[in-house]
């Protein structure tokens, strides 16, 4: 199974459940920037417990998922992933946080064609931009401040960079956004 396939086949598992979600991370960021390498998809989603056992029924047969990390991820406002048997590639679910800014972020995704035939729930660009600069922050790592920068580069004139200043300075990272807008595309891509 490709990562094509993967994805294909995690969106089918989502969508025939009909849970609410919202794809991030590497995959959005590289749908809408310069593409990378990446073994796993970022994945915000609203469960409820009751969604529980049909998320697990979507992917028990061939993946590693487990009910108490669930359990504890919704609780906890967190994470918790599936891992596929054969291929090791991951799906990390994380609970939607309970806050002005991810809750903004979940409301204005968008269905794209991101694959052939497939569409799926993505965030915005201006919104993988302030994600992976509120990672960056958390977590200082160039591959976050790359994606940013391919996002701003492939998406130049179409993004709402009034939406995009505004959260950035809402969120405190309107200093790293703006070095990232000065600095020269990353030789690696």
């Amino acid at each position: 199974m490709e990562q094509a396939d993967f994805l294909r086949d995690a969106i089918g598992r989502l969508e025939s459940i009909s849970l609410p979600y919202c794809i991030t991370g590497s995959v959005a960021g590289n749908f809408y920037g310069i593409p990378r390498l990446t073994h796993d998809m970022d994945v915000v989603v609203i469960l409820k417990k009751g969604d529980v056992k049909p998320l697990i029924a979507a992917f028990e047969k061939d993946s590693y998922i487990d009910e108490s990390s669930i359990i504890k991820a919704i609780r906890d406002k967190r994470m918790f992933n599936v891992i596929h048997h054969k291929t090791g590639l991951k799906v990390d679910f994380w609970i939607l946080k309970d806050d002005e800014f991810n809750r903004n972020c979940f409301n204005r995704r968008k269905q794209e064609e991101i694959i052939s035939g497939v569409s799926a729930w993505l965030a915005t660009p201006e919104d993988v931009i302030l994600s992976k600069l509120l990672w960056h922050k958390m977590t200082p790592s160039e591959k976050q401040l790359n994606d940013v920068k391919g996002i701003l580069e492939v998406q130049a004139g179409r993004l709402d960079l009034t939406y995009l200043q505004q959260w950035a300075e809402k969120i405190k990272v309107s200093g790293i956004l703006e070095d990232v807008k000065n600095a020269p595309l990353p030789n690696q891509y």
